[in-house]
Formats: structure tokens, sequence, C-alpha cells
């Protein structure tokens, strides 16, 4: 409020004196028609012409202004102008003598539609320096979470680096809403058979890429895979190697759900603002997921004991209205909650119809390990070459360990 505190008590009164005299807490670049407000012991007068040291830099059209909005948007709250963002909001800088065409000292003096915000963009400032810090915080987290795994008979207390053993899985496109009912042993088996040149091959860190041929990205994408296949190992290293900064760029937030965890809150209301708050207490910065990239990774829908009846469910789009997880869940996952976000769901085969196809817009599988990628598992797992080769040898020899093998 530092032209209404000016206007109370007089810096060294006016500095020139005169119908041209200069007011220290006016307006400093008025052009013509510009308007003075001096306060000598109480008595105000107007002068045109003046110059101000506060309000308004320049009077002129375009101005610009010191305050400015703190965020540049509907129901905006600003520091030098209105806190409210409407028509006779609450001025923070306040209007010094009230009234219909009343003086924002601190603020804007009357300033006109299209006026150039000096303090300047601050919504858009702030929101960056939101996203940097909670991303800083998030990935640190989820960092130290997913960096060190336990893997196959780990001894009591040791992990290893998931960097270390991690190798590619062959993961290629199905046809969407296809599921399959066999036994997993014997989807195991064929899709061992199944040559790996017939299907293309997704690489993980361009799962949520267009494929050849299409325009844009998926939204959302159910990855199926027998059990022990790998599903799980994949979102930790897609998570990892974007908290890494490794790969996925593009994307602001990564935040990675078990339907374990979820099932545990099946009582329980939220807001998706809350249920973010609940499990990554580093996103509490963020008001605004609309203007970032999320990704959402909704692992293990086969374990899931949530009703998720999209059927009958309501519509619900706002991300600060409490209501129960299956119905954050399910407009979540068909797109009426948070629509920019992208959605990445595991399963194993027999669960997936859980989710109407019409809510998925491409479906992948994981077989597992080709050949090669065995070969490359056991050389990456057992670093003594001698030890590798035989151990390599000894798989080759037996047709059921081989194709068992195709399981990491």
């Amino acid at each position: 409020m530092e032209g209404g505190r000016r206007t109370r008590r007089e810096r060294g009164g006016r500095e020139g004196g005169g119908q041209g005299g200069r007011e220290v807490g006016g307006r400093e670049g008025g052009g013509q028609g510009g308007r003075e407000v001096v306060r000598e012991g109480g008595r105000e007068e107007d002068k045109e012409g003046e110059r101000w040291d506060g309000g308004r830099e320049e009077d002129k059209k375009g101005e610009r202004w010191e305050g400015g909005r703190e965020e540049d948007k509907e129901g905006e709250r600003w520091e030098g102008g209105r806190e409210g963002g409407e028509q006779g909001g609450r001025e923070v800088g306040g209007r010094e003598g009230g009234g219909q065409e009343g003086r924002e000292v601190g603020g804007r003096e009357g300033g006109g539609q299209g006026g150039r915000e000096v303090g300047g963009r601050e919504g858009g400032r702030r929101t960056r320096r939101e996203r940097v810090e909670c991303q800083h915080n998030i990935k640190s987290h989820l960092m130290q979470k997913f960096r060190r795994v336990f893997e196959g008979i780990a001894k009591a207390g040791q992990s290893t680096d998931l960097n270390d053993f991690y190798t590619e899985l062959f993961i290629t496109e199905r046809v969407s809403g296809e599921v399959n009912k066999e036994h997993e042993v014997r989807l195991i088996e064929s899709a061992s058979r199944k040559p790996a040149k017939e299907e293309t091959p997704i690489k993980l860190e361009d799962i949520f890429k267009p494929l050849p041929g299409q325009d844009q990205p998926s939204r959302t994408i159910m990855t199926t895979g027998v059990a022990g296949i790998g599903k799980t190992i994949l979102t930790h290293k897609f998570t990892l190697d974007w908290a890494e900064g490794k790969a996925n760029h593009d994307i602001h937030f990564t935040l990675p759900f078990t339907f374990r965890e979820l099932n545990l809150l099946k009582e329980k209301e939220f807001s998706l603002m809350e249920l973010l708050h609940h499990f990554f207490i580093q996103t509490k910065g963020i008001r605004r997921y609309d203007r970032f990239q999320v990704v959402f990774i909704l692992d293990g829908l086969d374990e899931c004991r949530l009703p998720l009846d999209f059927q009958n469910n309501p519509i619900w789009t706002d991300v600060t209205k409490s209501t129960s997880v299956d119905i954050l869940l399910t407009n979540l996952i068909r797109g009426d909650l948070l629509p920019s976000a992208r959605i990445w769901i595991t399963t194993r085969p027999a669960a997936a119809n859980r989710i109407p196809a019409e809510c998925v817009d491409m479906v992948t599988e994981v077989r597992g390990f080709t050949d090669p990628q065995k070969e490359e598992y056991f050389r990456k797992r057992f670093r003594e070459e001698p030890l590798a080769s035989r151990i390599i040898s000894h798989i080759k020899t037996s047709r059921s360990l081989h194709i068992m093998c195709h399981i990491p």
C-alpha cells in the first residue's frame, strides 16, 4: 500500500511545487490528462500533466504496471491490483479515494484492457518456480524409492541397483480389447515360440510416443503380461529413468500408484488433489495440474478390489471436490477428470476387461525376454564370464528351462 501510506505522510511534500511539480507517491509517467493527488495537511489537489512516483510507471496505452498480476488467469489474485480478480474485488494496493473512479495508488491507476503487466506475469513465473521445486523434490523421492530393488533370492538387507541388471523386455502392441483366457503357462510357451520379427517392438521410453502412422500420442495405455513377466519392474524403470533425467523430458510429473495401495482407501473419500498429497507430499506446491504434463501409473489392475463401476459412477470433473477413490479412478481413466493427464495401467491378461475397451487407446503386451535378451540378462546377473557361459549353455539343453527363462 505504498501509495496509500505516502498520501498520508508527505515525503518532503512536492518536490518541485507549482503546476509542473512532481509528487512522490503519485504517477511517474503521466501524459496529458494525467491526474495528480497531492496531500498537504489533508488537502487534495488535482493537476494536469504531473509525474508520479507510485502507481503506474507509464500512463500510456499498453502501459506497464508495477505490481502486476500474481496469476494471469481468471479468478486471479493481484498483488498490486485486485486480489480477487472480480469486479469490485478487494485491492491490495487499495483505492486511494474510493468512489466510482477511485484511484489505486499501489495498484493500477485506471488501467485499461490490454495493459502490459510488469510485476510481471508473476503467475507464470510462480508456476514455473512451483514446478521446478516440486519436480526436484519428487524426483529425489522416486530415485530413492526405485533405484535399488531386491531381485531374485536376495540376501537379507542386500539390494541391487536396478540399472545394473535391468534388461530390456520385449513389448509389442496388442489388439485393443483382446482378452486371452488360456492358462498363463500356455501363454508363456506360445509367446516364447513366436518370432519377435513378426511384431514391432516398443521401447519402454517410447511407450507414450505415437506409433508409426499415428499423429497423436495415446492418452491411456494398458500393458498386459503373465505373472512375473516384469510389468512392475517396467513401471519402476520408466519412473526411475524419468526421475534421473534419462528419458521423457516432456513429462513434468510421473506419479506411480499400485492398486494394492489404493485398495486400502476403499472406504475413504478424497479429492484428486488430496489423493496425490496422500501419496506424494512433495506435490503440495502444485495447484493447477492441468498446466503440466502428468503421467499416472496404475500398477496391478488384477489386484484391484475396488468396484471400478464405469457404467454407473457419476461424471466427476472437479479435482478439488471429494468423492470415493473408485469414482476418482474411473473418471481419471475415462478422461473426465484431468483429461490432459496420461494413464498407464498394467495387469495380468484375465483382468484386462475390467477397463472398457473404449477407455483404452492402446494395449501393449510384455512378452518377456527374447533369446538374446536372456543371455544379456545372465551376463549382467553373473559377472564372471565362465560362470555365465556355463549357465546359458545348461539352459539351452533343457527345453522346459529355456521356455521358463522367458520370464525374468
